[in-house]
């Protein structure tokens, strides 16, 4: 997968003109990884890598965040919204640390997502490519969440929410 996966991720949750869409994109969650990714390779220590992490778990945020926006605007609850919310606050993070004290912190939000999920395939399919994001733990994995991610969005419906 590429950057511009991730692009397209984005701009089909958001918008290609919305102003999170645009803040998200000039983080260069994707390339910043690869780079963190790269600069691993070279090091003569494959101890545990803090930059390399950090941006992994950027990019996993990025990745979750372009699908719960997907789930939101399949959703009828509006409170669904929150993680969108909570994800976006934990992007602006500075540490690893910060971003679980955030997600702990905000843990209560996820529950909206589950009220009606099974009345529509879409959102249940969304959330469990989100779960899947959520335990990815190498670039392998985050490449095929993204995979999937671009699959389901292409398959989306979306002139049918608006009728």
């Amino acid at each position: 997968m590429s950057a511009a996966s991730f692009e397209y991720i984005l701009e089909n949750a958001f918008g290609p003109e919305d102003a999170v869409t645009k803040k998200i994109k000039q983080k260069n969650l994707y390339e910043n990884f690869i780079a963190a990714e790269d600069k691993h390779r070279q090091r003569t220590s494959q101890d545990f890598d803090e930059n390399l992490a950090f941006a992994f778990e950027r990019l996993r945020l990025g990745i979750g965040v372009a699908l719960i926006q997907v789930f939101v605007r399949l959703s009828e609850n509006p409170e669904s919204k929150q993680v969108t919310d909570l994800l976006l606050k934990a992007l602006e993070a500075k540490s690893i640390e910060e971003i679980d004290k955030i997600m702990h912190d905000g843990v209560a939000a996820f529950d909206n997502l589950y009220t009606d999920v099974f009345v529509n395939k879409d959102r249940e399919a969304i959330l469990e490519l989100f779960e899947k994001n959520l335990e990815a733990e190498n670039k392998a994995q985050l490449n095929g969440v993204l995979r999937e991610g671009l699959a389901m969005i292409d398959d989306i419906d979306w002139d049918h929410l608006s009728e």
